[in-house]
C-alpha cells in the first residue's frame, strides 16, 4: 500500500510538472511569436478624377475627367455602375444628394463595363452638376470608386471583383449671380 502511495504521489508531481513546461512553453510562444501586418495588395490598375477647374460659379456645369490606368499584365475590365455606387460627393463634409438624372442613371440593372488593354488608358468626362445637386455655394470633395469585373468564370460567381478607390478631390461652387433687369 504505502508503494502505490508513493509512487501515486510522485506520479502526480509529475503530472504537476510536466503540465507546468508545457504551459510555460505554450505562453512562451505566444509572446515570441508576433504576427507581422499583412501587406496590402498593390493593384496595378489605377483611378484617378480631375475636376476642370477648382471654382466654379454658381449654375456653372462642374466638368470631371475620370481616368481608368492599367498597368497589369492582362487586360482590366472596370465596372459602370452608375453614380449612386461610383461617386461620393459632400459639401462641407455631408454627402450631396443626386439630381433626378442622377437618380435615373443610378436605377436598374445597367451594369455596362469598359476594358482596358494592357498599358493604357481610359478617359471619360462626366458633367458632375447634372448628377449631383451643386446648387449650394460651398466648398465639396469628391472621389469615385470603380470595381473590377471578376475573372473568375465558375458557375455562381461575383461579377464585381476587387476595388479601386481614387483621391479626393477639391472645388468650390460661388454663389450665382443672378442680376434682375432695371426698368
Amino acid at each position: 500500500m504505502k508503494i502505490n502511495r508513493k509512487i501515486g504521489r510522485y506520479g502526480v508531481g509529475v503530472c504537476f510538472c510536466l503540465g507546468a513546461l508545457t504551459n510555460a512553453a505554450h505562453a512562451q510562444t505566444k509572446t515570441t511569436r508576433k504576427t507581422a501586418p499583412l501587406p496590402v495588395p498593390l493593384r496595378l490598375e489605377s483611378l484617378e478624377v480631375r475636376a476642370s477647374k477648382v471654382a466654379y460659379g454658381g449654375g456653372e456645369p462642374v466638368l470631371l475627367t475620370v481616368s481608368l490606368l492599367n498597368k497589369a499584365a492582362k487586360p482590366a475590365a472596370f465596372l459602370m455602375l452608375g453614380p449612386k455606387v461610383e461617386f461620393i460627393v459632400k459639401r462641407e463634409g455631408k454627402r450631396v444628394v443626386l439630381t433626378y438624372k442622377g437618380k435615373t442613371d443610378s436605377e436598374g440593372d445597367k451594369i455596362s463595363y469598359r476594358s482596358v488593354p494592357v498599358g493604357d488608358k481610359f478617359e471619360y468626362p462626366i458633367v458632375l452638376s447634372r448628377l449631383f445637386d451643386l446648387s449650394r455655394a460651398g466648398n465639396y470633395t469628391v472621389s469615385c470608386t470603380k470595381y473590377l469585373k471578376n475573372d473568375n468564370r465558375e458557375p455562381g460567381a461575383d461579377l464585381v471583383g476587387p476595388r479601386i478607390v481614387s483621391q479626393n478631390v477639391k472645388f468650390s461652387v460661388a454663389e450665382a449671380d443672378f442680376e434682375t433687369p432695371k426698368p
